[in-house]
């Protein structure tokens, strides 16, 4: 099962689609810019054309372009160099084009830190060698990588107000920064602007996100001391298991909590049985990743699903 912090990376993309079109619309070097889109559909993410060996890519999201014409975007977050990526990708394009019958078909890899990203951009060229050291190339995958370099450090919590996903999203990509503890605070702030429920959910939206990291404590203390609404109700659950006994099973019931609140309200059905599961669940990383999904899910097997 894959990490909650991986996870918490590509799926708010789900949760707002239109972020990859503000990110990407930031790239002024480059000057690549996704086409204008009328609508969207999350579409299916498992790529297994029947063999025993699963292919699935982290998110996959379908545009209708103004003009009509339809486009796909594959989104995945790399938290580390891997080879076996570099094989895979150009398989994710290849079948995503040949499934839809469409050729404009983008790969957008997410990355917490600069040494990931290079390697992602260099991406994969399929060929053999014709003369000296030339390549006939039989395909070529190149990722749009949206590395610490691509996403804004957003230290201003008037302007983290202005696009809250935007800036959730690049608290996670700069978890690793020396600036994440500005980054935090100015996000801690912009989230007493929203309301109470939205801003508690995106709280522990990232506190699941910034997982394994210093940024996580960080995140924890801001909720300790800041004297927010939105962070009073949630101080119990931010604050170190070692200053109060209990914890991790008060931890364990607001998450249950937040999994199913975020399930009715978006409308997804669930029997006795999903409920009963969901409520005897006592493995933490579980709960969280389920927690992660119920925020993108559109039905309840998008949130079991191993």
């Amino acid at each position: 099962m894959p990490k909650a912090p991986h996870e918490a990376q590509h799926r708010i993309m789900r949760r707002d689609p239109d972020l990859i079109h503000r990110l990407v619309g930031r790239d002024h070097k480059t000057g690549f810019t996704l086409r204008p889109y009328k609508s969207y559909k999350i579409l299916d993410s498992d790529l297994t054309q029947g063999e025993p060996l699963e292919r699935r890519v982290d998110t996959l999201i379908g545009f209708e372009g103004e003009d009509g014409a339809p486009f796909i975007v594959i989104c995945e977050a790399q938290s580390k160099t891997d080879p076996n990526k570099l094989h895979s990708w150009p398989y994710y394009v290849a079948f995503v084009r040949a499934k839809y019958k469409i050729e404009d078909v983008y790969l957008l890899v997410a990355c917490r830190d600069e040494e990931t990203a290079k390697w992602a951009r260099i991406g994969s060229v399929t060929g053999w060698s014709a003369v000296g050291k030339k390549y006939f190339v039989t395909q070529s995958t190149r990722p749009y990588v949206l590395g610490p370099t691509k996403v804004p450090e957003i230290t201003d919590a008037g302007e983290a107000a202005e696009d809250i996903i935007l800036a959730v999203f690049a608290a996670i990509t700069h978890a690793l920064s020396p600036q994440v503890g500005a980054i935090l605070e100015a996000l801690a702030d912009a989230l007493a602007t929203q309301d109470t429920e939205s801003a508690q959910f995106f709280a522990q939206y990232l506190n699941v996100a910034l997982e394994d990291t210093d940024a996580q404590a960080i995140w924890r203390e801001l909720m300790a001391l800041k004297d927010h609404p939105y962070a009073n109700e949630l101080r119990d659950l931010f604050e170190e298991p070692a200053r109060k006994e209990g914890l991790a099973e008060g931890k364990r019931k607001t998450t249950i909590e937040h999994i199913l609140t975020a399930l009715r309200s978006r409308g997804i059905p669930t029997s006795s049985h999903d409920i009963a599961k969901i409520k005897a669940c006592t493995d933490e990383t579980t709960l969280d990743t389920w927690f992660t999904r119920s925020m993108s899910a559109t039905t309840i097997k998008d949130v079991f699903r191993d």
